[in-house]
């Protein structure tokens, strides 16, 4: 079969969160529906995303003629490119496809004069995690998925000064929070989950702030993101699931 790699059409950007499903379902079923590739919205999302290039999202489609048999998103960003996601559908896996897929994203990263590529891994992915290792990416960090189940789902929501909410799409929105030491930004998915990616410690949720999250969003359960492996705060949080961040440089 002859591949072909090159931006990914607008009409296929269906298949990615179908195909991100179909490699999360035999793994680890639970986890999709607290990603953004499940939303209604999503496709919309990435279709806006392809026809606009100063999104800074770049999709790349490997091709059988006009088939598609595998993508993957990334992204350039202050420690070099990053690769947001990545699949290749299930008649075409073990065919060479994923390969191509990254070392063709290899080439463009040294092409921009950029020497390292990152990616994350969830820790249960054990054929992805040994791919990436064969081809030299290292384990950097670690990040651990804390969930909060509707703490105060009783309640009635109120509005608080420092929200800001933007793309809304069809159960997937973006939304900042100000806090004294900066934003804190969160993803809204599906009206249900709010998703919390937190930095280091000295850039972790505090309680008085995860207070303001939940009166203005008291219907949501809470997904946080953290370093921190026993993370801990006033509502209690159970760990569900963790991921590596990976490093490689070229």
């Amino acid at each position: 079969m002859k591949i072909v790699t090159y931006s990914l059409h607008k009409q296929d950007a269906k298949y990615i969160p179908a195909w991100t499903e179909q490699w999360m379902s035999m793994v680890q079923p639970s986890v999709f529906h607290l990603t953004k590739f499940s939303c209604p919205g999503y496709v919309a999302y990435t279709t806006d995303l392809l026809e606009n290039s100063s999104s800074g999202a770049c999709f790349m489609g490997a091709y059988e003629g006009t088939r598609l048999t595998g993508f993957i998103e990334y992204f350039m960003n202050e420690d070099g490119l990053f690769i947001n996601n990545f699949a290749v559908s299930q008649q075409d896996r073990g065919k060479g496809i994923g390969g191509r897929l990254l070392s063709d994203t290899f080439d463009i990263a040294r092409e921009q004069g950029v020497s390292q590529v990152q990616l994350d891994c969830f820790v249960w992915n054990d054929n992805a995690l040994n791919l990436y290792k064969a081809l030299g990416f290292q384990i950097r960090t670690n990040a651990y998925w804390h969930m909060i189940e509707s703490p105060v789902a009783d309640r009635d929501a109120r509005q608080v000064n420092g929200f800001r909410a933007w793309d809304m799409y069809d159960g997937l929105s973006q939304i900042t929070m100000d806090t004294d030491s900066g934003q804190v930004h969160m993803a809204c998915l599906h009206r249900k989950y709010l998703r919390v990616i937190t930095g280091g410690s000295g850039n972790l949720l505090q309680d008085h702030q995860l207070e303001e999250i939940v009166t203005v969003f008291p219907h949501c359960s809470l997904l946080i993101i953290t370093p921190e492996p026993e993370w801990k705060c006033i509502f209690k949080a159970g760990l569900i699931s963790t991921n590596v961040r990976m490093h490689k440089c070229l």
